[in-house]
């Protein structure tokens, strides 16, 4: 569908919730933020309250396409695409956010600017499936000694490890469909090998996979539940027996107030853009 119901504008207007908006970065891999502030503006409009500079902020400008996925505290989720088209620091929503309690008594940050989107497609509402997920997060387990090998340098440090490997941690994988939008979709059985992969299964959610080609770049990003956060970009093997392999090559710390790239590690000085 490509409208937002009455239901869904009432959920996604709430400050508890996950956001998570796929961009696209300037060397065209897909590139996942943590903006719990996506909200429906009508039924065809998304907005986005921006109060650090990250880098997603210039991606999106830069490449309109965009991806998210909005996830309620009852574990129900939507995905969707959508198109940026401009971003002011005035105007009706902006004195909105402002004025909802976690940023009108916020001393350290509060909404400087306001993006907004066209909706471009909107799912329907689906529930995490615990159960399946579970099942599938143990597959991701079981298969990794089979996969270690001794890296030549630990790319993930020990608190991005314990992010991945988590259990339940809310993680989520995007890649870029033949539209250009990045999708992205639940993927919370991930989990991390060797500090140089991660490994998921396409179950339970096979039909948000459908699109993801061996050799596509990927972004999956791990998310503690106090919302400390680390993602990682590579390059995807294809499924073998439902199970896929990332091997990392850039890690990017989201945690602000200095959102860079951490990894290759010649690049702290600097955020690789």
């Amino acid at each position: 569908m490509n409208k937002i119901g009455e239901e869904e504008y009432k959920i996604f207007e709430k400050s508890e919730k996950l956001g998570v908006v796929g961009t696209i970065d300037d060397q065209g891999d897909p590139h996942l933020s943590l903006l719990t502030t996506i909200m429906a503006k009508g039924e065809s409009e998304m907005v986005i309250g921006q109060f650090t500079e990250g880098l997603s902020k210039r991606f999106m400008t830069v490449r309109p396409k965009c991806g998210f996925v909005i996830m309620g505290l009852d574990m129900n989720f939507w995905t969707g695409k959508m198109d940026w088209k401009d971003v002011k620091t005035e105007g009706e929503e902006f004195v909105k956010y402002n004025n909802m309690q976690m940023w009108r008594f916020n001393t350290y940050f509060g909404i400087g600017k306001v993006h907004y989107f066209d909706l471009a497609e909107i799912s329907d509402r689906r529930k995490l499936d615990i159960p399946k997920i579970a099942v599938n997060e143990i597959r991701s387990i079981l298969c990794k000694p089979f996969l270690k090998y001794k890296s030549k340098e630990k790319i993930l440090r020990p608190y991005a490890v314990d992010l991945f490997n988590g259990l339940g941690n809310p993680k989520f994988l995007s890649y870029i469909d033949e539209a250009g939008y990045p999708v992205v979709v639940p993927c919370v059985q991930a989990q991390e090998v060797g500090t140089d992969t991660v490994v998921f299964t396409a179950a339970p959610y096979k039909q948000d996979f459908a699109g993801l080609k061996e050799g596509a770049r990927v972004a999956i990003m791990a998310i503690s539940l106090r919302m400390e956060s680390v993602m990682i970009n590579g390059t995807f093997s294809g499924f073998k027996g439902g199970v896929g392999r990332v091997k990392i090559d850039r890690v990017y710390n989201s945690i602000p107030p200095v959102s860079r790239y951490i990894y290759p590690f010649d690049d702290f000085t600097e955020p690789r853009v």
